[in-house]
């Protein structure tokens, strides 16, 4: 009859990232409560890659070359109002993006979703927290 239909899967975006990572994290809490009062964090990462597909064909785009990278985090708890977070990254060899305005929306809604996320979170004062999912 001519007509075709839209299903849900030719809608849908897949990222995938591939490279090899090394990560090694250092955790100190208290003993008389157990909370944790500070973190350190390495990431390093070699080759890594990111691929984009959408629509029927799932076609790979890649959207950022293989790099290498690292990654150190710092955070530290004083009390329940106090938090420190140091994070800081060195790009080891050169980086080539490809970025579209479909990227550019999808990256949006992955930030606004992980905002809303700590938004949540820091209304309930971190009490009664319910997972959030990325969407």
């Amino acid at each position: 009859d001519g007509t075709s239909s839209v299903t849900g899967s030719s809608m849908t975006e897949t990222i995938v990232c591939r490279g090899a990572f090394d990560v090694k994290a250092s955790l100190k809490s208290k003993i008389s409560s157990g909370k944790l009062v500070d973190i350190d964090s390495q990431v390093h990462g070699d080759g890594f890659e990111i691929y984009t597909a959408h629509g029927m064909n799932q076609s790979p785009l890649q959207v950022l070359d293989p790099f290498q990278f690292s990654v150190y985090g710092h955070g530290r708890r004083m009390d329940e109002l106090d938090h420190t977070v140091d994070v800081r990254m060195a790009v080891i060899s050169p980086i080539d993006m490809c970025f579209s305005m479909r990227n550019y929306a999808l990256l949006n809604a992955i930030v606004a979703s992980i905002t809303e996320c700590f938004d949540s979170r820091d209304a309930n004062n971190g009490q009664d927290m319910q997972p959030q999912t990325l969407t």
